[in-house]
């Protein structure tokens, strides 16, 4: 019973630190769940299995500037990421052909460039902030549905958009899901600043619990009304293959 009730004090002081971190009670329950038991997984779920020709297949269509929207079984976290698809990634490319120039132009501080992997080319907010990291292990772990849209953009257009994402790395992770405050990221945020308003693609915000937001379902239902974003690929499980993409 003592354990019990160390362990339930240590939770209110975790939560108590939350509140005051991230400015309300829902936003903190929202962070701790995602921090703190958020990746925790059932063990009934797991994600689709990919081959390396296969994994070879879906990365090799992709170009720099698609949205990814994912969907990912089980985690406790979906409570608050409810949808068809529940998270979003920027595919910005390898930059291993990349040089000095390429480099200064993103303008990026020490702290965020030390965050790049060579092997690296993805952006993504997670629950631990902006971060930077690979289309290989979003494959090998975290895929049960999975669509891809490309932004139509001039090139500056394109280079202007993955300048911003490179910008957002090590941003705090906004669990208010407030879209207006722009010190904060969450996955779709980062899709709404990057593209929204380039050659009239148009992310509209909604309101939910008085908040203005936008998540990774409204994003997939705009892109598919818009003549500046391309559908690209749709991944989901074979039925004839359990465990299997088609």
């Amino acid at each position: 019973d003592l354990e019990n009730r160390l362990r339930h004090s240590e939770i209110k002081k975790k939560v108590d630190g939350l509140i005051e971190t991230t400015g309300g009670l829902l936003a903190a329950i929202r962070a701790f769940v995602m921090t703190q038991v958020g990746d925790l997984k059932s063990p009934v779920y797991e994600p689709l299995s990919f081959s390396a020709a296969e994994k070879e297949q879906v990365i090799s269509q992709l170009k720099t500037g698609d949205i990814i929207l994912t969907f990912s079984e089980g985690y406790l976290s979906n409570i608050f990421l409810p949808g068809v698809f529940t998270h979003s990634i920027i595919y910005v490319g390898t930059r291993n052909s990349w040089n000095a120039k390429d480099w200064d132009a993103l303008n990026l501080t020490p702290t965020q460039r030390n965050m790049i992997s060579p092997e690296d080319d993805i952006i993504e907010a997670l629950s631990e902030g902006v971060v930077s990291g690979t289309m290989d292990h979003i494959l090998d772990s975290k895929i049960n549905r999975m669509v891809v849209f490309r932004p139509l953009l001039e090139p500056e257009e394109m280079k202007s958009a993955i300048k911003e994402a490179h910008a957002y790395l090590g941003n705090d992770y906004d669990f208010s899901f407030d879209i207006n405050d722009a010190s904060k990221q969450i996955c779709t945020e980062i899709i709404y600043r990057c593209f929204n308003g380039k050659n009239n693609i148009r992310f509209d915000l909604v309101s939910r619990i008085g908040t203005m937001t936008l998540n990774a379902d409204d994003i997939g239902k705009a892109a598919l009304k818009s003549k500046s974003v391309e559908f690209l690929m749709l991944i989901v499980e074979d039925n004839y293959r359990p465990g299997h993409a088609r």
